[in-house]
């Protein structure tokens, strides 16, 4: 079945809607994942970006460069919806952290 990029597509695209979703939540301080040890939040950016960027591999998404510059943009997006929430807010440090995942 995850043999065909159509199908890997569908899956990336679901994975960034989640993505998006569990960047946006509403989350309290010192509340979730992201804070269960020292940098942890730049950890979850980390492998998340570096399995998205294994799915769009799997898609045939190619170039490579093309696929990390999307999923770059895809980060920013993600830390400008961040800033627009009550509790969350933009870094660029997590930016850097999307960049290493990618890498």
């Amino acid at each position: 079945m995850l043999t065909r990029p159509s199908t890997w597509r569908l899956l990336l695209g679901a994975v960034m809607v989640i993505g998006i979703a569990w960047a946006v939540r509403p989350l309290a301080m010192g509340e979730g994942p992201e804070n269960w040890f020292p940098s942890a939040d730049k950890v979850h950016h980390l492998w998340f970006f570096g399995l998205l960027f294994w799915i769009g591999h799997r898609a045939a998404l190619r170039p490579a460069w093309a696929l990390a510059l999307g999923l770059l943009a895809y980060g920013l997006a993600m830390e400008f919806a961040q800033s627009l929430t009550a509790s969350r807010s933009a870094s660029f440090s997590d930016l850097v952290a999307d960049s290493c995942g990618i890498a």
